[in-house]
């Protein structure tokens, strides 16, 4: 997903809530993309819309499609191909996010536990590639947390690489001022959701949010997380609800669902 190539722009498109676009470009430059990168682009984006809708199950029978279209075309693929690599754990990523959202937890311990058992190669080449750092620093940091909290999981963490939440937090500080917009964007949305949700460090999490507003002037859902982390932080966020209707008023929705979605989400009367 290199500047200026079609994996870029779509996930550029993402980020700035431009999901018509991102979707426009994967179907119009389906020919130019390998099979694998194209399905894997569309897991993208369902999820994105799965995640933005009042019925998310509108688009869920979508993004399983998508997911083992990307797992049948690149099983057994070369690891050594650092793109093919990242996508294939990136998928088991959104597998594993999507079990966890939806409370099915053995499935998404044995997604977790799919990509353990895959990441020597992305911990060992982590400098050569910004997306297999970032791929890094997300296992470095998760399983450095699982190790410090799960104490009953040890066994099973000692078959695994070893987790360091302080080199996955480096990795990703590094990776948001990285020249490529797309693993900034990425590096500091993974940095704020550790600091919002798990360590609760909002002074961390808030200019990491401002960031992706500025990036992104758009993207009403980097936003409304701008503001709560704001409330959170007992910081005014009239400025901010002003913009966000103002916004919501003038954003051009995919359908009815995503646009009652961000209605609520704000409590737009």
């Amino acid at each position: 997903m290199e500047p200026g190539s079609t994996g870029f722009r779509v996930m550029e498109n993402l980020h700035r809530f431009h999901y018509d676009s991102a979707r426009i470009l994967i179907r119009k430059n389906q020919s130019r993309l390998s099979e694998g990168e194209y399905h894997f682009l569309l897991v993208n984006y369902y999820w994105w819309m799965m995640v933005s809708s009042l019925k998310p199950e509108t688009y869920r029978d979508s993004l399983l499609r998508e997911m083992n279209a990307t797992d049948r075309l690149l099983t057994g693929t070369d690891t050594t191909d650092s793109r093919n690599y990242y996508i294939r754990l990136m998928n088991n990523g959104f597998r594993y996010r999507l079990a966890f959202k939806e409370e099915r937890f053995l499935d998404g311990l044995k997604y977790a536990n799919r990509t353990a058992r895959n990441i020597h190669y992305a911990l060992k080449h982590a400098e050569d590639s910004p997306f297999l750092k970032l791929t890094a620093a997300i296992y470095l940091f998760s399983t450095g947390w699982g190790e410090d909290r799960y104490w009953y999981l040890k066994p099973y963490f000692l078959t695994i690489p070893k987790g360091d939440t302080l080199k996955g937090l480096r990795y990703l500080t590094e990776l948001t001022h990285h020249p490529n917009s797309v693993v900034a964007d990425e590096a500091a949305y993974v940095a704020l959701r550790i600091y919002k949700d798990m360590t609760h460090d909002y002074d961390k999490a808030l200019p990491l949010a401002r960031k992706l507003v500025h990036n992104n002037p758009e993207n009403l859902f980097y936003l409304a997380v701008l503001i709560r982390i704001k409330k959170k932080s007992g910081l005014n966020t009239r400025n901010e609800e002003n913009r966000y209707f103002r916004l919501w008023q003038q954003t051009r929705f995919v359908d009815d669902n995503q646009r009652q979605f961000y209605r609520r989400w704000q409590n737009i009367p």
